[in-house]
């Protein structure tokens, strides 16, 4: 009898348990993710001051690559477009015009990559939480982890309400 129980025992732990899914270690884990996450408000930040540095940042260089080279290349025909116009004076605004349309379009590019740099990093933190927990996590506020609908705040979080979705109240 006690041997059967013992059976009954063992096969429950092997079969049901992990169905039911496994205990993770957040605190460990979580320092890893914040130690390894890239801020997605950086990652805007260095593309608006130097083309493609927000996806280098994220570490997507191939997009990067490609967003940059078409904006130095854009913009640089636009400043070509002007000097030509302003050094030569012609009475046609042929130049002036295409120096209007490669500008309107470099601010196109610019303002793509920005938006785009910012999603980058956010899907590089997407990358990085799942590596480290080996299960889907979910991404809010651009940085914060949750795991089942429960937040794993990084190291020194202030936990006042108005920070965090449904904060508890401060007692």
């Amino acid at each position: 009898m006690m041997r059967n129980n013992l059976i009954v025992f063992m096969l429950f732990m092997i079969l049901i348990v992990p169905i039911t899914g496994r205990q993770i270690d957040t605190t460990a884990l979580a320092n890893e993710y914040y130690a390894r996450m890239k801020n997605p408000y950086v990652a805007l930040a260095l593309s608006g001051l130097i083309p493609s540095a927000g996806h280098y940042y994220a570490e997507n260089w191939s997009r990067g690559i490609v967003l940059g080279s078409v904006r130095i290349v854009l913009n640089f025909l636009a400043f070509d477009f002007l000097i030509s116009e302003l050094a030569w004076a012609k009475e046609t605004n042929e130049n002036l015009n295409k120096f209007y349309l490669l500008t309107i379009s470099g601010f196109a590019v610019t303002v793509f990559e920005l938006i785009d740099s910012n999603r980058e990093a956010g899907r590089y933190n997407q990358k990085v939480a799942e590596e480290i927990f080996g299960v889907p996590v979910e991404i809010r506020k651009n940085y914060l982890l949750y795991i089942d609908n429960k937040l794993i705040p990084p190291p020194g979080f202030d936990r006042s309400p108005g920070l965090l979705y449904n904060a508890p109240p401060v007692n």
